[in-house]
């Protein structure tokens, strides 16, 4: 028996969303919701476990930077490492705790890219900037992560473009929050993975690893890209012509799509 974990990655500094689903020879036999909130400690979400991060006590800001120097700079910069590091301490803990739970011969990560912001600000390219070096130390952590466990066959990790996760889920390259949730909803029985859905800020991240680890799955078994079905196609369709009509979106329910839920 070949055992395999597809994990999907949201990342994000302030609400990390985590998919993982465990497979034995190929087939999805169980799957688990995780989310990282910082410093808040969010109300309970049925079906998601939720972890709080802060920052370290044993160094602080001051610490890293010239005290009363007053330069905004070097603090920021300072407290985006401070996070980045024990974001991705955290994420590892849940991760090497779901690994060694479930001992699998192949592990696959899919994780989503950053985008280039489309003017150039200095607080645009500070954000980027920071999510570029949570990023990288994840890579690094799931690299070691990989040089650790011996007893891992194939190990893999994928990077997919918000855009490219957008049309690979909804069909839409530009889809929205709330476009992403119905989607997950409507074709995947969301309702019965995440019963509780009502706040889309809560829930968005996990909706988007939910979206990496699917693509990652397909990539695996299908060598190619999701193609849309014929529902998806007729869907989208009706949206575009009640959104040009100025008509509110109906929800719309139908079989799921993946067997494996």
């Amino acid at each position: 028996m070949r055992k395999s974990l597809i994990i999907g990655i949201d990342l994000s500094f302030n609400s990390t969303g985590i998919t993982v689903s465990y497979l034995e020879d190929g087939e999805g036999k169980l799957m688990e919701f995780y989310r990282l909130v910082y410093e808040t400690t969010p109300n309970p979400i049925e079906n998601i476990n939720q972890q709080t991060y802060t920052l370290p006590t044993n160094v602080s800001v001051i610490d890293l930077i010239v005290e009363d120097s007053k330069d905004a700079y070097s603090e920021d910069q300072a407290l985006i490492t401070l996070k980045a590091m024990i974001c991705c301490k955290r994420i590892m803990k849940i991760v090497c705790e779901v690994v060694d739970r479930f001992k699998p011969n192949d592990i696959y990560f899919n994780i989503e890219g950053f985008v280039m912001p489309s003017m150039t600000g200095s607080q645009q390219l500070r954000v980027l900037g920071g999510l570029i070096m949570l990023q990288g130390q994840l890579r690094s952590d799931l690299i070691k992560l990989k040089l650790s466990q011996t007893n891992i066959d194939d190990f893999k990790i994928y990077i997919t473009s918000p855009s490219e996760l957008k049309l690979f889920f909804t069909g839409n390259g530009s889809a929205d929050k709330q476009m992403m949730l119905d989607y997950f909803l409507d074709l995947f029985d969301g309702d019965l993975l995440l019963p509780n859905t009502e706040s889309l800020g809560k829930v968005n991240d996990v909706v988007d690893s939910f979206a990496l680890m699917l693509n990652c799955f397909y990539r695996l078994h299908t060598k190619k890209a999701r193609k849309l079905t014929t529902f998806e196609k007729k869907k989208i369709k009706k949206q575009l012509e009640r959104k040009a009509a100025g008509k509110k979106e109906k929800p719309v329910k139908e079989k799921p799509t993946i067997l494996f839920l």
